[in-house]
């Protein structure tokens, strides 16, 4: 296709260092034990994992949310179709403004 693809990362941008660096501080800050950490770190990961699944659907759905209105066929992007859908079924309504 005479295309190339790449990917770069830049590590102090992503949240995840911030917090890896706070889990070494807090270890040498707090004087604690290695089984201390590892409780620690097995009951964090514990918890992340019920948010995980929800996270790694939900975000690949927003994306291609945000990017339906990019595309060849001049169709309206999913907001503005989910949005005329929502107003054909709740019909006409009229909201006054007092000032």
């Amino acid at each position: 296709m005479g295309t190339t693809v790449s990917i770069s990362t830049q590590p102090l941008f992503l949240p995840g260092t911030f917090f890896i660096m706070v889990v070494f501080v807090a270890y040498f800050l707090y004087q604690m034990e290695p089984s201390q950490m590892q409780r620690a770190i097995a009951g964090a990961m514990q918890k992340l994992m019920g948010t995980a699944l929800a996270i790694r659907t939900s975000v690949p759905m927003a994306k291609v949310f945000i990017n339906s209105g990019v595309n060849g066929s001049g169709l309206a992007s999913m907001p503005l179709t989910l949005a005329d859908g929502v107003s054909s079924l709740a019909g006409y309504a009229k909201f006054s403004q007092s000032i």
